[in-house]
């Protein structure tokens, strides 16, 4: 059986390796799905992952979206999906089983996910974790500007 392996880029110095049968059954399936389909600036997005197959799959064991594992896209102007750069915290992350109808969450914050000060711009998101997804499509909208005292 042939295998055949992607390279993605995932940062500066990361690297993620994954390998796929070909001809093999499509990795197991997960659902990704955020709490909200809209947020402000600044506001934690929180995306829940579940098992939709009948059998165990493997997920990061970490609470917050970062660039070792995760992918969040804004769709530009043409309609297009675009990978926004999101810091790799770690390049070593533990995976536990995720069991088939289990759920697990992560954190996405729209304040600091790249640099301490980096501000998710407004536009339309989606979110996807290797193989699986992408997540539903969410909005992020702008903050509203303070009123000076």
């Amino acid at each position: 059986m042939d295998t055949v392996v992607t390279v993605r880029l995932v940062g500066l110095s990361t690297v993620l390796l994954s390998a796929v049968s070909v001809g093999a059954e499509p990795a197991a399936p997960l659902t990704l799905a955020t709490d909200r389909s809209s947020y402000v600036q600044r506001d934690v997005v929180k995306l829940v992952v579940t098992n939709t197959s009948s059998a165990p799959v493997d997920v990061v064991e970490r609470p917050e979206l970062d660039g070792s594992f995760a992918t969040i896209e804004l769709r530009t102007a043409g309609g297009q999906w675009r990978a926004i750069d999101l810091i790799a915290v770690a390049n070593v992350f533990t995976r536990r089983p995720l069991k088939p109808g289990e759920r697990v969450e992560y954190r996405w914050r729209t304040l600091g996910y790249n640099r301490f000060d980096t501000l998710a711009q407004p536009g339309l998101y989606r979110i996807r974790l290797g193989a699986a997804g992408p997540s539903n499509a969410f909005e992020v909208v702008a903050a509203p500007s303070k009123k000076p005292e």
